[in-house]
């Protein structure tokens, strides 16, 4: 490996495969400790705590990168795609036009719903609940969208690529994002993981995050979704059963 991580380097490394992980798994729990005691603002509160800590930190560590003088062009936040990038631009938004249109089929089908629910196990308590819920956890999709892509495929993959090449730069940042679900379990981690490598390879495919940034957001609003009417089915079905 060329080169080495500077002091910039370090603290993204630590914030992003410890602070992260952690936060998540601390700010989950405590959204479990809410509900259980019945407080009426529990998700909304987790919900706006989540949306003021992605921004804050995308916005420092953005606006550090920039203080030091570097280039901007190796956190690929913008560039227009020409020849064959254009293909991956396309098959990226293919793989969000899928994931919509499977949203459509799904949400009139309360059994596939209901199997759904099971599977989401204690994720069910982040599910939205109310209009107003609704409206935040489509904000943290769209949220989620911009600024984890700008830490992972924009920031770490600049930082780590440099260092590690890319093939061993795509692995790690994907791994690294899935580490930030650690909340969500092996499982949960695994699956991120897994949409990260996806998103880092659109991201290199089409010299930008850009569509990366859209595939992510979309991702992220229909499974609020699925997730919020798979709750719903659940409830609904708890409270038809006889006492």
């Amino acid at each position: 490996m060329a080169g080495n991580f500077d002091l910039y380097g370090i603290v993204v490394i630590i914030l992003l495969v410890v602070a992260i992980p952690l936060e998540g798994m601390a700010s989950f729990r405590r959204l479990l400790r809410w509900t259980a005691a019945g407080r009426p603002d529990a998700r909304v509160r987790t919900y706006l705590m989540i949306l003021a800590l992605e921004w804050i930190l995308a916005g420092t560590l953005l606006g550090w990168w920039l203080s030091l003088g570097r280039e901007i062009d190796p956190l690929r936040l913008h560039g227009v795609p020409s020849g064959w990038q254009w293909l991956a631009v396309a098959g990226g938004l293919g793989l969000a036009g899928l994931q919509v249109a499977q949203w459509r089929r799904i949400r009139g089908d309360r059994v596939k719903l209901r199997e759904l629910a099971g599977e989401f196990d204690q994720l069910v308590g982040l599910a939205p609940r109310s209009p107003l819920e609704a409206r935040l956890f489509d904000a943290l999709g769209v949220t989620a969208g911009i600024c984890e892509e700008v830490l992972y495929r924009g920031i770490l993959l600049a930082i780590t690529q440099p260092i590690m090449g890319t093939s061993f730069a795509v692995v790690m940042t994907s791994v690294v994002f899935g580490l930030g679900h650690l909340y969500q379990g092996s499982r949960g981690v695994i699956k991120t993981g897994a949409v990260g490598l996806v998103l880092a390879l659109l991201t290199l495919g089409t010299g930008s995050i850009l569509t990366a940034v859209v595939v992510h957001a979309v991702t992220d609003l229909v499974g609020g979704r699925v997730l919020a009417l798979a709750v719903g089915e659940l409830d609904s079905g708890a409270e038809s059963r006889p006492d």
